[in-house]
């Protein structure tokens, strides 16, 4: 099945509310829908985009993404899916492409990742409050809802003080027998983080996610050796190769795997299967991404590590999930789709509102 066609939309969606972590703030979430479309007319979809906090030109982004969409027109289906993923820019093509493979053997993607998939997975409710008394809340309000995790957002604080006292506020909405992750999104330096952490252990976290910058697996590795709290690595995974170079140092307890960011479903699903058969667990995330790419992500999980919680609960932060029916959170968990591939279908009036046709081929 060869490619025949292809369109390619430039989204921008506003959030609900401004979206902030350690590393910024950000108003709307800009990126790219791919479609692909065979010579039979089945078509598949794929999402490409920067990180929501991450600085980075949008436009030379898209021509990269442009690139990787013309390069795939006319080759076969079968030989992109069989690749490694070729970097964020073509993470959409990549995507766009198992989904028009699931599509035409009619099966859920799921289901071709795996024999036998979850038909729903455990996810985390997401805690971005700075006043501690706001933090309790918004943790009692996701445990009325029926999360059994919570992720907190951590480095976001005027003193190491109020971050403990963060802290301490979504233990307490928690209770003892809920998860809690921390996400530092890279804020400290070596010798801070290992305070913070050192600080955070009487809460019991069940791991604290880039404590610091990426580009230091030495310092995050005596990070891990000098605490009892495990450690997680997410902007450290810029790509499957970075993925594996985490792997080789022995710093991280947990890969936080984003499959927009590191290259779409072939990349994610290889350092998956490397992470967890060396014992490093795995959490899949979206990049607060649309239907699409929440989609691809849930699919993953429910194929490569159904047993723990994932960060796919997200599209509420977003104005529009630019799809009909999006994957949603009920409970705590989310359904994995069951119409074939991806199971997201493009709300024609959303993709009129938030997205520009870039060019159709």
């Amino acid at each position: 099945m060869k490619v025949a066609g292809a369109r390619l939309l430039r989204y921008r969606v506003p959030f609900r509310q401004p979206y902030a972590t350690a590393r910024g703030s950000a108003a709307a979430r800009e990126g790219f829908i791919v479609e692909l479309r065979s010579e039979s007319g089945l078509t598949g979809l794929g999402e490409a985009s920067l990180l929501p906090d991450a600085a980075g030109d949008i436009e030379a982004f898209g021509r990269s993404v442009e690139a990787t969409l013309r390069a795939a027109i006319g080759r076969e289906v079968e030989a992109i899916v069989e690749g490694t993923g070729p970097g964020p820019a073509g993470a959409a093509v990549d995507m766009a492409a198992w989904d028009l493979l699931a599509r035409s053997w009619q099966r859920p993607l799921a289901l071709v990742l795996a024999a036998s998939p979850a038909s729903e997975v455990e996810v985390n409710a997401l805690v971005t409050a700075v006043a501690p008394e706001v933090v309790y809340e918004q943790a009692s309000a996701a445990c009325r809802a029926g999360f059994d995790c919570l992720k907190l957002k951590v480095g976001i604080a005027a003193s190491a003080r109020e971050e403990i006292e963060r802290v301490k506020a979504a233990r307490g909405a928690a209770g003892p027998d809920r998860g809690l992750r921390l996400d530092a999104n890279g804020a400290w330096d070596e010798d801070v983080a290992f305070h913070m952490i050192k600080n955070f252990a009487p809460y019991e976290p069940e791991y604290i996610e880039q404590p610091i910058p990426p580009g230091n697996l030495e310092a995050f590795r005596r990070l891990r050796d000098s605490t009892r709290v495990p450690l997680a690595a997410d902007e450290e995974i810029s790509d499957a190769a970075a993925a594996h170079r985490v792997l080789r140092s022995g710093a991280a307890d947990v890969l936080v795997l984003k499959p927009v960011a590191i290259g779409g479903i072939t990349a994610a699903r290889e350092v998956a299967a490397s992470a967890l058969a060396v014992g490093v667990k795995v959490t899949f995330t979206t990049s607060i991404d649309t239907a699409v790419g929440t989609a691809a992500a849930l699919h993953l999980a429910s194929a490569m590590a159904p047993e723990t919680a994932h960060g796919l609960a997200t599209l509420g932060l977003l104005e529009s999930a630019l799809a009909a029916s999006p994957p949603s959170a009920e409970g705590g968990t989310m359904a994995v789709p069951e119409a074939p591939g991806l199971g997201v279908e493009l709300d024609p009036a959303a993709v009129a509102r938030y997205c520009t046709t870039v060019f159709e081929l």
